[in-house]
């Protein structure tokens, strides 16, 4: 780990800046451990210089860590055991729709540019514009480290906004599952005690390292358990995942993945269970 942060602390203060970032969406800038992405039906390993586009869900292994760059400005970091979604990568200043990534599990630090930006968590959303923050999420939990800036935070059930909290440079805010969220001046113990070591500092921009370098990656057909998550969490984030998906039923194994949850799909039903939507018999005619 010390030979890890010695190196990001080097190209830190090297100060570099990407202009690779105008011809893609991101790219990944660092890997420690294991990082997965699966990019249309194919979940591929990923290395630094990898692109990164909008619909990608980002896994990190449990010894993993990794950071990624996007073409806004925009630096997130991802712990161990971390799961992401980049749901949209860009926004427009003033826009109605933000550039927005959804943490499903894990640590990430996001360093944020001056454009609205949103992370959503399963029942919290945080938005602001220039900020900088670290969050934990936990299924008892999660917790947001307002590092810099000001962020807005919103409890989120069945889609709705519910309460709403404030908080600013240095506040933490809290929210256990099924409550709305609490403001604390300061990190608890718990937080700081699981804090990734690379998360005390902050990500460095390293993308220009890669410029003009294209890494191939190579995939294989994604797993039905690497997506099942994703698929179940309802609109905006799994819409269009059926379609996206739907020609990994042809594989055998896949299929019987599906098959405990087959009645989420009804489009996928149709296509593995089609008798039980074939017309019933026409009843013989009497003369």
């Amino acid at each position: 780990m010390q030979i890890v942060c010695r190196w990001l602390l080097f190209w830190l203060m090297l100060g570099v800046a990407g202009s690779v970032l105008a011809q893609t969406g991101g790219v990944v800038t660092v890997v420690q451990g294991g990082l997965r992405i699966v990019r249309g039906d194919e979940s591929m390993a990923a290395t630094p210089g990898t692109s990164l586009e909008a619909g990608d869900l980002l896994s990190t292994s449990p010894d993993g860590f990794a950071v990624i760059e996007l073409q806004d400005g925009a630096l997130l970091g991802l712990g161990a055991d971390s799961r992401l979604f980049l749901f949209r990568m860009t926004s427009v200043k003033g826009g109605k729709d933000p550039a927005e990534a959804y943490l499903l599990q894990g640590w990430m630090k996001a360093q944020l540019p001056e454009r609205p930006w949103r992370l959503s968590f399963p029942e919290l959303r945080g938005e602001g514009t220039a900020f900088r923050t670290t969050v934990r999420v936990e299924a008892s939990r999660t917790a947001v480290f307002v590092e810099a800036g000001q962020a807005n935070l919103t409890q989120m059930q069945g889609g709705r906004g519910r309460a709403k909290v404030g908080a600013n440079a240095g506040q933490f805010v809290v929210q256990a599952a099924g409550k709305a969220p609490s403001v604390i001046q300061r990190p608890d113990g718990e937080f700081l005690a699981g804090l990734p070591r690379p998360f005390r500092d902050p990500l460095p921009s390293l993308a220009a390292r890669f410029e003009g370098k294209a890494v191939k990656v190579s995939g294989r057909p994604v797993e039905y358990t690497e997506i099942a998550d994703w698929m179940k969490l309802g609109a905006p984030w799994s819409q269009g995942m059926t379609r996206r998906f739907r020609d990994r039923l042809k594989d055998a194994g896949f299929r019987a993945a599906v098959e405990p949850d087959i009645a989420r799909y009804r489009d996928w039903d149709r296509i593995v269970h089609p008798e039980k939507y074939a017309p019933p018999p026409k009843p013989a005619k009497t003369y």
